[in-house]
């Protein structure tokens, strides 16, 4: 078996369950930035800030290989509020995006 790494079952079962539990925040972040974006389109920023922090706080859960939802994440977030007039909140967030 040279260059194959051999799991023992439970290893395997370990790494299957964190990538169906990353793949279920996964779905749940995407669902609350979709409504953000949607909610910005609409120009319901106030509403569009709960479902930005949402998307915050699920993509925090994600693994660091997944900055990218972290990212966009803080962007609109920090869009949502400079709508609102709440500079003073967006800024330290737009510079975390």
């Amino acid at each position: 078996c040279f260059g194959q790494v051999v799991l023992d079952q439970k290893e395997a079962e370990r790494i299957a369950s964190e990538s169906a539990q990353e793949m279920k925040i996964a779905r749940q972040y995407f669902t609350a930035h979709d409504k953000c974006r949607e909610l910005m389109k609409q120009k319901n920023y106030a509403q569009a800030e709960v479902s930005c922090r949402l998307a915050i706080s699920l993509a925090e859960k994600l693994p660091g290989a997944r900055s990218m939802e972290k990212h966009s994440a803080y962007k609109w977030l920090s869009y949502s509020l400079l709508w609102q007039k709440k500079a003073s909140e967006a800024i330290p967030l737009a510079e975390k995006s």
